[in-house]
């Protein structure tokens, strides 16, 4: 079934519970995949940046199969073991993803209609996670602040928020005492965007992805596998 999110994240897993959608639980049994729901796909968002003629959304695609199949071996979410790629120039593309979701190097080059997409996507109910994949060492969070700077366009109203180490984003599946883990580039914590007190994304700049991707050790990736299935488990039942 196509999802749509032309509701709120939490009348969307309403709606799941009612339709026969697996929600995010807990669940470390090996034979439960009979007990999982209707498909889901993760979203890995296309766009440009400023550097033309780079596909800077595409890095280290191998990173999202291992943050996939982690949320598979923990959580009972019908994940397929592939993601796809909604194009922000394409609203109907996006909305069938809850979860999108955005990682590059370069600043990013929306045009006014990808960034109404992007508002039109936020409003019914989508979630964005941006993180930071770290041009270089002098310039060590161009997309970040990038991101923002679009963010305050789409919503000019929005409030930027630093989550501190007792939000639930933390813990709500493995306890993440220290906050957000940190692979490299300046180090911003996770901060999230707020518009009329709903968490519609949230952005960090310490290159998690990558980590995910096993470029900084198995400790590493263990660390950012947990807190990426925090960010999807918070996001997609709040």
């Amino acid at each position: 079934m196509t999802l749509q999110l032309d509701v709120s994240r939490r009348q969307f897993m309403k709606i799941a519970a009612a339709t026969g959608i697996a929600l995010p639980t807990l669940s470390f049994a090996d034979d439960f995949e009979e007990n999982r729901g209707s498909r889901v796909r993760w979203g890995r968002m296309q766009f440009d940046v400023t550097r033309r003629g780079l596909n800077d959304w595409f890095h280290h695609p191998e990173g999202d199969l291992n943050m996939i199949e982690r949320l598979r071996q923990i959580t009972n979410v019908n994940l397929e073991f592939d993601w796809g790629t909604p194009s922000v120039a394409d609203l109907d593309d996006m909305v069938r993803y809850p979860f999108i979701f955005m990682h590059a190097q370069q600043s990013p080059a929306l045009s006014d209609q990808q960034r109404d997409n992007m508002r039109e996507y936020l409003r019914r109910g989508g979630f964005l996670y941006i993180d930071d994949c770290v041009l270089s060492y002098s310039r060590p969070d161009v997309f970040f602040n990038g991101m923002r700077r679009d963010l305050e366009k789409i919503f000019p109203d929005a409030r930027f928020v630093k989550l501190k180490k007792n939000h639930d984003i933390f813990r709500c599946v493995y306890p993440m005492r220290n906050g957000l883990p940190h692979m490299q580039g300046r180090d911003h914590g996770l901060w999230g965007v707020y518009h009329r007190d709903r968490l519609i994304a949230v952005m960090g700049s310490g290159d998690l992805h990558c980590a995910w991707a096993q470029w900084f050790g198995p400790s590493d990736e263990q660390l950012s596998l947990q807190m990426g299935a925090n960010i999807y488990v918070y996001a997609m039942t709040h």
